[in-house]
């Protein structure tokens, strides 16, 4: 982390500090963490895919007796599930280590191919989703996963005449982006995790994913005249939403804090800024970052 020190004019006494929190990340157990349920994102879009450094990393599958190769998560595969409700601006990911490559495209790196994603969506999702949810919101749910893609398109040809008058040109599935999201309820997110897990247990490719929930730029949110005050917020919020059983021990909090100077000071600006990783534990005990969402 950095701190950052400036000068400005000014009586000491209108200097105004406060403290926040700009970003969240934290390992889940299970989908079923969400307390209020999820919004699903049921195609990939490049917009939500984890391409900047997180500054935590996952064990790629050994071969043989080998010792697992630790490979940062913005250089895994990854594609975000969905919204967890009710914590604002706070995603889900699932990571796939043994998709991992070479690429020096950022984009590239982290993409999912197009026919395992399917497999995925075919295979794996859609059953589960259909085998733990009530038969009669099936209707409501996505048939296949050529039905995701076909809606996503309608959704951004429609978009795309109405701001210009003229249908866009389909483009690849990373780029369509995804159609209106379904809500998931927090009641059958464990049935739904359990269904996933028992689909991928013998499956090379998706047995070691991982869950991952993130959320960037929330200082709004969370902006207060003290970092006690801050982290409180950040809890009240937190324990609303998330199941805390279900989710690992250790939650780490980017944190921040600023001074500026108290209008109607002309030249008022940002006096300071500094920055930290606080870690907030639920409970006595700790585990690594990284754990398998298993």
């Amino acid at each position: 982390m950095h701190t950052h020190h400036s000068i400005s004019p000014g009586n000491g006494d209108n200097i105004i500090t406060t403290y926040d929190i700009d970003s969240i990340c934290a390992f889940p157990r299970s989908l079923a963490v969400a307390k209020h349920g999820i919004k699903w994102h049921s195609a990939v879009t490049i917009a939500y895919s984890q391409t900047e450094d997180l500054h935590l990393s996952l064990p790629l599958p050994a071969e043989g007796s080998s010792e697992p190769v630790m490979r940062p998560m913005h250089e895994i595969p990854n594609y975000c599930f969905g919204e967890i409700l009710t914590l604002p601006s706070t995603y889900i990911w699932l990571f796939f280590p043994a998709l991992a490559r070479e690429s020096r495209d950022p984009a590239k790196r982290t993409a999912i191919p197009r026919e395992i994603f399917e497999e995925l969506t075919d295979n794996i999702l859609l059953p589960a989703i259909q085998e733990a949810t009530s038969a009669s919101t099936d209707q409501y749910y996505p048939p296949s996963y050529e039905a995701i893609m076909a809606d996503a398109r309608a959704r951004r040809e429609q978009l795309q005449t109405d701001q210009t008058g003229s249908p866009k040109q389909p483009g690849n599935h990373q780029e369509d982006g995804e159609g209106e999201p379904d809500i998931y309820q927090g009641q059958y997110l464990e049935q739904i995790w359990e269904a996933i897990r028992a689909r991928t247990t013998d499956h090379t490719i998706f047995s070691t994913m991982t869950l991952y929930i993130g959320a960037k730029n929330t200082k709004l949110l969370y902006t207060r005249n003290s970092a006690h005050e801050a982290i409180a917020e950040f809890q009240k919020i937190w324990r609303g939403a998330i199941d805390e059983d279900l989710s690992e021990k250790m939650i780490f909090l980017s944190t921040s804090g600023g001074s500026t100077s108290r209008p109607p000071t002309p030249r008022s600006t940002t006096t300071s800024c500094s920055g930290g990783i606080a870690a907030y534990r639920q409970s006595p005990e700790s585990v690594g970052a990284g754990s398998r969402g298993a």
